[in-house]
């Protein structure tokens, strides 16, 4: 009990409901869009796919994201806001469940971790693709822990078509099947794959269309490159202090057990399915920018499709410090705790203005949209690299 008279369960839907309303709030005041030049782009794609249905196997626009966002985007890009603040939220809720099923206290907190984490915060009523990205991947880690395999292959197979890099998880989950010695499953891992290039195989003619028409390839000329440590660096605006703290906290307690005998298997199948995921998506990245390849641009924004996952590791964190501080500070966990949370809810509001306010390149072409209308123009073929002159044309 959380509260005398409620129970966490009805806490936790609360807390949900709240966030759902704070969300949709801010997707309705705001006047801008984080991610906004990407997010028309994907509304565009996402909105006219019923009318072009080869737009649902469009390789940037991500096949998965589009199909599923598609019916949301029918309604204007409002209707894509909700449908990541839905999924948003279904992945804290998804990262809470797990955090019960490792029996952790404060599974709760969770929640707060993801969606206050800054860039999750911004994102959350975005239109970007990473939210979906860190759906799929905490959704399987939940159905492996309940031992699930066969529908956690089959989901986790379609991660590449939410976000490309996913790619590198699909033998990560083949090693933790093998583990466990779930053989079946394993073939299933290759449903995505399968589904989608039959399905393109009809259009492109090519039945391996997902690797010859990957568009991520070089580009360096262009976006550049930068430090091993950029992500690690943005720290502040990705995870917050508090959060990252919590994190490296949690990979010692996952890390832990694997001193001991008694044990081992056990805790080395959880750092399989929980610890190495982010850890691999972390490096991975931070690899690929610093040698200028596979079309990286250097976003931090990235890395919110790991945040539902490390927040398990956050909580397992605190779960070892809390612990800690307790016994040898004796320090009450109700101050303690409503320390922490203010602390974890300040994090966005100090690294971001929200609600979001338009930047000089929306005013110039709020200033773009105004002068072709004026000018009658908008009848006219218009080439523009950002799309929200045709978005908003004033």
């Amino acid at each position: 009990m959380l509260i005398k008279g409620i129970s966490e369960k009805i806490w936790v839907w609360l807390l949900l409901g709240l966030l759902f309303i704070c969300f949709s709030v801010l997707a309705l005041i705001s006047e801008s869009i984080y991610g906004y030049g990407d997010v028309y782009v994907h509304y565009f794609i996402s909105h006219y796919a019923f009318s072009y249905p080869s737009l649902f196997l469009n390789h940037w626009g991500k096949p998965l994201f589009i199909a599923l966002s598609a019916p949301f985007s029918h309604f204007g890009l409002i209707g894509l806001q909700f449908f990541n603040i839905i999924i948003s939220l279904a992945s804290a809720r998804l990262a809470y469940l797990i955090c019960q099923q490792l029996k952790l206290s404060f599974a709760w907190l969770s929640i707060l971790l993801v969606c206050f984490a800054p860039i999750y915060f911004v994102m959350a009523y975005s239109g970007l693709t990473e939210n979906l990205f860190g759906l799929v991947l905490v959704l399987t880690v939940y159905l492996f822990l309940k031992e699930k395999y066969l529908l956690a292959a089959i989901i986790i197979s379609f991660i590449p078509f939410a976000r490309t890099e996913g790619t590198v998880f699909i033998p990560l989950f083949a090693c933790a099947l093998l583990y466990k010695r779930k053989w079946m499953p394993v073939i299933f891992l290759f449903t995505g794959f399968i589904f989608y290039s039959i399905i393109g195989l009809f259009y492109y003619h090519d039945f391996f269309w997902f690797f010859t028409k990957n568009p991520y390839t070089g580009a360096q000329d262009i976006y550049g490159k930068g430090s091993l440590w950029y992500f690690a660096a943005a720290y502040q605006e990705i995870f917050g202090a508090v959060f990252s703290i919590l994190i490296l906290i949690g990979i010692v307690a996952f890390c832990l057990p694997l001193l001991k005998k008694k044990g081992f298997r056990e805790a080395f199948y959880l750092v399989i399915i929980i610890l190495l995921p982010p850890l691999i998506y972390f490096c991975g990245h931070s690899f690929v920018w610093w040698k200028g390849i596979y079309s990286s641009v250097g976003l931090t924004r990235v890395m919110a499709g790991i945040l539902p996952l490390s927040a398990v590791i956050g909580v397992k964190g605190l779960n070892l410090a809390g612990k800690y501080l307790y016994q040898r500070f004796r320090i009450p966990s109700i101050i303690f705790m409503v320390l922490l949370c203010c602390m974890i809810l300040y994090q966005p509001f100090f690294i971001f203005k929200v609600p979001l306010v338009e930047g000089p390149e929306e005013n110039v072409l709020d200033n773009v949209a105004s002068w072709i209308t004026k000018n009658k123009l908008d009848s006219q073929k218009i080439f523009c690299l950002n799309q929200y002159v045709f978005l908003k044309p004033a």
